[in-house]
């Protein structure tokens, strides 16, 4: 008589668990397809600023070189011996004319 208690048992305890576990998984199917939204804030802001008075022609003073000249306004030397057709950056003597770009610059934050 044991025996067919314990069946009993065993078949009411798998019953239950199916029935729980059908109920767990019919109630989180719709959440697992789904996520939630995510709430998120980015905002991007381009600013140009208007160009600084910088001169177009500058005279390259005793001692100074290119490097020291582009420094003065804000610009890299290889930009500014582009700009001037200057091959040899160390090539380049005291009173000589040269032009400076025109100042132009756009920040992204």
């Amino acid at each position: 008589m044991a025996g067919p208690w314990r069946i009993v048992m065993v078949l009411g305890a798998a019953a239950a668990l199916a029935a729980v576990a059908g109920a767990c998984a019919s109630a989180g199917s719709e959440g697992r397809d789904t996520l939630p939204p995510i709430n998120t804030t980015t905002s991007t802001t381009s600013t140009t600023t208007p160009p600084t008075n910088r001169p177009k022609t500058y005279e390259i003073q005793q001692g100074e070189s290119l490097s020291a000249v582009a420094e003065k306004f804000d610009l890299n030397w290889l930009e500014l011996a582009k700009f001037n057709k200057i091959k040899n950056p160390d090539d380049i003597q005291a009173g000589q004319m040269i032009n400076i770009p025109a100042a132009t610059s756009t920040t992204t934050v």
